[in-house]
């Protein structure tokens, strides 16, 4: 076995790593402990650190494998910092503007497959396979808008569409069917008759300079008071800075304010900070459903289950809806850093002392206690009871299942 120095060593060097934010797999714990038992002359027969010593070294020095909950360039007290200084920023020209709202739109990917990373199988397998429907990889691209009232705005969707081969005819189904050909544009028209929503179509399903235009005319060439200014937070995606589009949104009396770029999207975003994760939730769910349906579908005995993959029309259905379900407040949320006092940053002016808040929690704690909510004697917590990286990983779906 490791000796206790030895495994002190390893926490060190685990503390050196992560406070420079570097990840640290068990991969890498492995070979670091070979490399510290190599050290101490122990030989690769007498010692390999298994996985048994993996799980009881992290055991014994508090430590658990985690997955990521968020991934930058910048440490957070930096994107902390950034947050605290673009609030500053946003504030500034909205007195500037003497406006009282803002807004802020960005595109999110949206897959045709919410396949789980997770499955429920049995002990020992060697291979753990789910069926697909073979587009898991498949996407639109929607384009979000909502502002600091908590109001959100009819969405853009923009899917693969094949160019005609037909010069001609690639012009005109780009002037008139929004890239989309003869026969898929009928079903957009039905589509965009039925649902709040816009559609578009290019090769790829990307966003680019010439929807950013489409955007803006939508959203804000009609609204009433022309002269009353907009501040509109938009990211670095070089599709929202063409010259066509900085000259056009100050065409319209929009106020572009750009998003600090990296990581500080997570903090300075509303998009980001409340509004993607609770959609995709939800377009979690209309696949699980969707997938539960197929299931129940009578078949012909001896006929074997076929995923089919959701359409167009489908996926279409599901982002409108899942939009539409959003609550203002959850709208709102995303705007807070910005109307609710100081950033974090700002926040550290509190006269209470450490002592103070402890005293404070363990009273907290003492009456949770009494009423029987509380266990003062704690456990070793599961992996696989990691709400945070559960909800990142969608494990959560299972419960859908009831």
């Amino acid at each position: 076995m490791l000796s206790s120095d030895g495994e002190r060593e390893i926490v060190k060097w685990i503390d050196n790593l992560r406070a420079e934010g570097a990840p640290v797999s068990a991969f890498k714990l492995q070979r670091k402990a070979l490399e510290i038992a190599a050290g101490e002359g122990l030989s690769k027969d007498a010692f390999i650190a298994s996985c048994t010593f993996r799980k009881g070294f992290l055991r014994r020095h508090m430590l658990s494998l985690r997955r990521h909950t968020r991934q930058g360039q910048k440490p957070p007290a930096e994107s902390d910092v950034a947050r605290a200084e673009f609030r500053v920023i946003v504030r500034d020209l909205m007195k500037e503007h003497a406006v009282d709202r803002v807004y802020n739109a960005d595109q999110t990917a949206v897959f045709f497959e919410y396949l789980p990373k997770q499955t429920i199988s049995g002990r020992g397998a060697k291979t753990v396979w789910v069926r697909c429907a073979g587009k898991e990889k498949e996407r639109v691209t929607v384009m979000l808008l909502g502002d600091s009232c908590g109001t959100c705005y009819t969405p853009f969707v923009i899917a693969k569409a094949k160019k005609s081969e037909k010069e001609d005819t690639a012009v005109e189904n780009k002037a008139i069917r929004h890239g989309f050909g003869i026969g898929v544009w009928k079903e957009v028209v039905g589509l965009q008759n039925r649902l709040d929503v816009i559609m578009y179509g290019n090769p790829k399903g990307w966003w680019n300079g010439e929807l950013s235009l489409e955007v803006l005319r939508f959203h804000f060439a009609s609204r009433p008071n022309r002269d009353q200014p907009v501040l509109l937070l938009w990211d670095d995606l070089s599709a929202h800075w063409t010259k066509d589009v900085q000259a056009y949104a100050k065409e319209l009396n929009v106020v572009l304010i750009p998003v600090p770029p990296g990581c500080c999207t997570s903090v300075c975003q509303p998009v980001d900070i409340s509004w993607n994760m609770p959609l995709k939730a939800r377009l979690r769910s209309r696949w699980l459903e969707n997938l539960q349906a197929q299931l129940r579908a009578p078949r012909q005995p001896g006929i074997k289950f076929k995923l089919a993959a959701p359409k167009r029309k489908d996926v279409t259905e599901w982002v409108v809806a899942a939009w539409e379900d959003l609550s203002p407040a959850v709208i709102k949320s995303g705007f807070s850093f910005i109307f609710k006092g100081a950033a974090a940053s700002e926040e550290i002016t509190s006269t209470a002392q450490p002592s103070d808040v402890l005293q404070t929690s363990t009273a907290v704690a003492d009456a949770l206690q009494r009423l029987g909510q509380l266990d003062r004697h704690l456990g070793e917590v599961q992996d696989d009871r990691d709400v945070v990286e559960n909800a990142a990983a969608g494990v959560f779906e299972v419960l859908l299942d009831d």
